[in-house]
């Protein structure tokens, strides 16, 4: 019976899950059954997905912790600007493209709600959140030109296939179950705890699977008061002697009907009972000497705060001293925004951004601007005391900057370029040896087989000949080609070193001339005695 039932799974999954002829599917020896003691399916499957989003919406403590961790990731700002902004068309190319990204996105409604409902599969799912990339051109092949928006797919209805050129397939629900495979360029799709396991093709292990249980807790105490202290609760348990139990029925039935029509919902009144010889006893039943709720929710929400990579203070309030404010804060600081940040980044400026435009997440935590404006200031100081001994030149001081984050790679570029070096620190002047095929063109002057040669050469000749080469490097800064306009930008930086020693050349040729004339005045102005 078993091997007949596993023969008809095993078909209908190959049916469904086919493409190309090869099985993706997941064997069916991994769909689990229930672990005793666990209310969910063992992992993975996409019915303990399915559970993981009804657990969700069915707790109060668990949707306030999806909603909390939604609203933070969502609330990042995320900005497409030019990877370089010294360049104007750059600029302005990024900004009308991240505009029409953002209201075509998600059929209209705009890259916001694709955002975020992309970001709640990513919290509650195992198998992550996964976001179409829209562009020209078949599904089943590379977008064509640069995309132009972005889809939310139902992460219940994505399969992670293992494969390097289709990794993803999706059913749609809407055109008869037929299930599409998506080219690896248009699909974004990550999951938290991604496990390298080879079945498992990359289906992590999410928020929601790592604090459901906490969940249940929360949600069993909460039910817990509540048949307590539910409507008109019996709140006493009567032991009759003297008189029968149907007797005692009948007048708390009564005792009903007249709070019935009274409308009495929460508060119940008290039951009399007469008779000769009856003695009556009471039990108490809403006793909460054993339950201490507020204990056991703090733990519970330290935990699920442990669990979610939040910090605690974004979930519940925490009473603390100034002593120990910035240091319980410091460790409690969640690690989710910055894992998540990091992982959506590098999948964004890999498929979905143009080559010129780059992502951009700006975290407004007042606290963690606080904390790197201090370091920013420590760092500063120590510049400051390198420079006052002597210990850097401005050339070390900037790419300490550089490195520590404080000016952008375009603005050490340019001002490496001022002071006559290269990105890597070598002077400007090994350009003129350089076989690079756009550079050498650049620099290569009339008149001048070594423009280095500064005693054989004319200067005022050379000047010329440098101004006519300038005018070519501006011609070439105007493409749109990133690499060339660094390229021409390094040669025009070369080009105004070398005028500058020529320049210098003839000022010096010309001063000799201009102190004997100020000699022989001052001979003339000695007065004859």
């Amino acid at each position: 019976m078993a091997t007949e039932f596993l023969g008809t799974l095993e078909r209908a999954q190959s049916k469904y899950f086919s493409k190309n002829g090869q099985n993706t599917s997941i064997s069916p020896l991994e769909i689990q059954v229930i672990d005793t003691g666990d209310s969910l399916p063992k992992w993975w499957s996409v019915l303990r997905d399915r559970k993981l989003y009804e657990l969700v919406l069915g707790s109060n403590h668990l949707s306030g912790l999806a909603y909390t961790a939604l609203t933070k990731l969502a609330n990042i700002p995320l900005n497409f600007i030019a990877r370089d902004q010294t360049i104007t068309s750059h600029v302005d190319r990024a900004d009308i493209w991240s505009r029409m990204v953002s209201g075509v996105s998600e059929g209209g409604e705009g890259f916001r709600q694709a955002y975020k409902r992309f970001i709640l599969d990513y919290l509650v799912t195992d198998n992550g959140g996964f976001l179409e990339i829209m562009g020209d051109g078949p599904v089943d092949g590379p977008i064509l030109g640069a995309p132009w928006g972005v889809k939310h797919l139902d992460s219940l209805r994505c399969r992670r296939t293992g494969d390097l050129e289709y990794p993803i397939a999706y059913l749609d629900g809407g055109n008869k179950g037929k299930r599409y495979k998506l080219y690896s360029s248009r699909i974004i799709y990550i999951s938290q705890m991604s496990m390298g396991l080879t079945r498992k093709k990359g289906v992590g292990f999410s928020s929601a699977s790592r604090s459901h249980m906490l969940g249940e807790v929360l949600n069993g105490q909460i039910v817990y008061k509540l048949e307590k202290m539910g409507r008109r609760p019996s709140s006493k348990m009567f032991i009759g002697d003297g008189i029968a139990a149907e007797k005692m029925l009948a007048a708390f039935m009564a005792a009903n009907s007249i709070q019935d029509n009274l409308g009495l919902e929460y508060f119940g009144m008290n039951v009399y009972i007469g008779g000769n010889g009856v003695s009556v006893s009471a039990q108490d039943l809403n006793n909460f000497d054993p339950f201490d709720e507020e204990t056991g929710t703090l733990m519970a929400m330290y935990a699920s705060a442990f669990a979610w990579g939040l910090k605690i203070q974004d979930i519940w309030p925490v009473a603390g001293g100034k002593a120990n404010d910035q240091i319980s804060n410091m460790q409690s600081r969640g690690r989710l925004p910055i894992d998540f940040v990091n992982d959506l980044k590098e999948q964004l400026e890999s498929k979905f951004c143009p080559q010129y435009i780059e992502a951009e997440f700006l975290d407004q935590d007042d606290e963690q601007e606080m904390m790197q404006a201090n370091i920013a200031d420590i760092r500063s100081r120590s510049v400051s005391r390198t420079a006052e001994h002597n210990i850097l030149d401005n050339a070390g001081h900037r790419r300490m900057m550089f490195e520590n984050g404080e000016i952008s790679r375009a603005e050490f570029v340019r001002q490496q370029l001022a002071d006559s070096m290269l990105e890597d620190g070598s002077p400007i002047a090994s350009l003129f040896y350089s076989d690079d095929s756009i550079i050498r063109p650049l620099l290569k002057l009339d008149g001048a087989d070594n423009p280095l040669a500064f005693e054989e050469n004319d200067p005022v000749a050379l000047i010329a000949s440098i101004h006519i080469n300038m005018g070519m490097c501006y011609e070439i800064m105007a493409e749109k080609s990133i690499s060339r306009r660094r390229r021409a930008m390094e040669a025009f930086a070369a080009l105004d070193w070398l005028r500058g020693q020529y320049q210098h050349m003839i000022m010096v040729e010309q001063e000799p001339d201009e102190e004997i004339v100020d000699e022989q005045d001052e001979q003339e102005e000695i007065p004859i005695t």
